[in-house]
């Protein structure tokens, strides 16, 4: 609830005790009173205080009433709230016009209008409609009682409901452009949180809160598709903010029917009053609390990559200005998604060999040096082989060096094969490569270096139309057995890869 809102709520209940405080002087008035309002010989002046009536009754009715509205009003915010006080006021004031000719008793048909404009302008004007026929309605059925039918009763009972309608038509006014300016401000604020958000997981949990804020929908999924799989049909749940996580799951939207699928096919937003009523649909599960929903693509120039799912418990409470504000949240999310995705594209290109596949020298350089301290705290071995290719300069001489190229590009494909998922695997620079292999002691590393030398000795390299065999030299050293810090570690294996050389080549050696 606003500022604005809690003000208006404070005066609806100030203006409730100012009627019950009013209407209750007709348990304590006079003789005197009575008289002195005659007095002032103003028209229907009487009829505030007249006589010899007791409506203690319904006053104390008025007054319990008074309280339970003040505790609905300050502490519950339902949509329940306002039909309720709509109801309640309306039966009360009809009673209260019925036992009374007082003129104040007029006041109790406005709170109504007022109160249904906090569901929207068509039911305030609905209920002020309803509150125009109302009172003459009472005065055929109260006809007998000639005092009932009074010309300033009735004026005064007009006058009443024509302010509730302005105020009511106030009120929704100030509410749109409150709803509006809170719409732009949380856009703007939205677009910032993204703009520095460096994760996929926290881009989408920033959309999430957001447009749970925005929509107070019960329900939030975020779906993106696997663009690195086989088949970019593939959509995973990436992000929920939901009370029915398990509706949820990833699907491949070829095979199974629904309505996120739908969006993204079709690159348009689907708007349902009733999910549960949606015959089109395999993916997500119905469960009772899904009801109004909105779907839109996460478009980026006209790509989807993905679609949001919004749900609400009630139904119908959604209209297309909500669906086009999801889809200005669905674009911009989008967007930072795409740039993130650019980012690590060319943060991997600054680390990628751009020839063979695997790390760059300066990558290796930095990541051994951490390897190195998380190895030594967690107190784990760690081994690095280096491995060169044998007579490799002979091989650019009779082939050329575009087809020594394609020969690295084979061999760094060939490295990736054979070697674990943990290692990690670099080009050292020329015809040489390293592979890193963490909680790896000598033993361990010995069956990976010959099992990588085996499967290159017997490979068949093609270079243009040409079948050729090649051999490699490796050197392995270990850590802490051979060497205590990276650059010792990078030395030793290096030394190691050289004996190979010497030793006459396709070998491999160790740190002595």
């Amino acid at each position: 609830m606003v500022d604005y809102e809690r003000r208006l709520v404070r005066i609806l209940v100030a203006w409730r005790w100012v009627l019950f405080l009013v209407l209750g002087l007709d348990l304590v008035r006079g003789a005197a009173l009575y008289e002195s309002l005659g007095a002032l010989k103003i028209p229907g002046a009487a009829l505030l205080a007249p006589a010899g009536t007791s409506v203690a009754p319904i006053i104390g009715l008025l007054g319990v009433w008074s309280v339970v509205a003040t505790f609905l009003l300050l502490t519950v915010n339902a949509s329940w709230v306002p039909p309720v006080l709509c109801g309640v006021d309306t039966a009360l004031g009809v009673l209260f016009v019925l036992q009374e000719k007082t003129l104040f008793a007029a006041l109790l048909f406005a709170l109504p209008i007022v109160q249904a404009f906090f569901i929207s302008s068509m039911v305030g004007i609905v209920a002020a409609a309803l509150m125009t026929v109302l009172y003459p309605v009472l005065a055929i059925v109260k006809s007998h009682e000639a005092g009932i039918v009074t010309q300033p009763f009735v004026t005064w009972y007009f006058a009443y409901v024509a302010l509730a309608v302005v105020a009511g038509f106030v009120h929704e006014f100030f509410s749109r452009q409150i709803e509006q300016t809170q719409t732009l401000v949380s856009v703007v604020e939205t677009n910032q949180e993204l703009g520095t958000s460096v994760s996929e997981e926290k881009i989408l949990s920033v959309v999430a809160q957001n447009v749970k804020k925005m929509f107070h929908c019960t329900s939030c999924v975020i779906f993106v598709r696997d663009l690195d799989h086989d088949k970019e049909s593939l959509l995973r749940a990436a992000h929920s903010s939901t009370s029915v996580p398990d509706a949820f799951t990833d699907f491949n939207y070829d095979s199974k029917r629904s309505v996120v699928g739908q969006a993204i096919r079709t690159r348009h937003g689907v708007l349902l009053a009733d999910f549960q009523k949606c015959d089109e649909e395999d993916a997500i599960r119905k469960d009772p609390a899904l009801h109004a929903a909105m779907v839109v693509p996460l478009l980026f120039e006209d790509r989807a990559l993905g679609a949001i799912f919004v749900s609400h418990s009630r139904t119908g409470i959604y209209q297309d200005s909500h669906l086009r504000l999801l889809t200005l949240l669905a674009n911009q999310a989008a967007l930072a998604v795409r740039n993130l995705q650019l980012h690590k594209t060319t943060a991997a290109l600054a680390i990628t060999d751009s020839l063979s596949g695997l790390y760059t020298h300066g990558y290796f350089q930095e990541h051994l040096a951490r390897d190195i301290v998380t190895v030594r705290n967690a107190k784990e071995p760690m081994s690095l082989m280096i491995i060169d290719v044998d007579f490799f300069k002979k091989v650019n001489d009779t082939y050329g060096h575009p087809q020594g190229d394609a020969l690295l590009k084979q061999l760094g494909g060939l490295i990736k094969e054979v070697a674990r998922p943990e290692d990690v695997l670099c080009r050292y620079g020329g015809d040489e490569f390293t592979i890193t292999m963490p909680r790896t002691n000598r033993i361990g590393a010995v069956v990976v270096a010959e099992r990588l030398r085996e499967t290159v000795e017997s490979y068949e390299f093609v270079l243009g139309s040409q079948i050729v065999h090649i051999t490699v030299s490796g050197g392995v050293a270990s850590f802490p057995e051979d060497a205590d810090t990276s650059k010792e570690l990078v030395e030793k294996a290096d030394r190691a890869m050289y004996e190979a050389k010497e030793k006459g080549r396709n070998r491999v050696c160790f740190a002595a």
